[in-house]
């Protein structure tokens, strides 16, 4: 029996939500693919501030332009 696994996709930062929708839907029908989740440059900001908070000279470096949107898959464990 396999683990399951996490891939993340980095998406455009011009996609209007349709193509954003239409883009997570195409991800999820793939058998592999147990669950999709779309992450903004502001979210992904957020958690990259989170998870280097106690390094603010590399947090001041980054800003949320810096970062892509992305989808973040979770996969089955087949």
């Amino acid at each position: 029996m396999g683990k399951a696994g996490a891939a993340v996709a980095a998406g455009d930062a011009a996609a209007n939500p349709a193509d954003v929708k239409r883009i997570g839907e195409e991800i999820q029908g793939y058998k592999e693919v147990k669950g999709v989740t779309y992450v903004t440059k502001d979210e992904a900001y957020d958690e990259f501030r989170s998870m280097f908070g106690n390094q603010p000279e590399l947090v001041e470096s980054v800003t949320p332009e810096t970062l892509p949107a992305s989808f973040r898959v979770s996969l089955n464990d087949n």
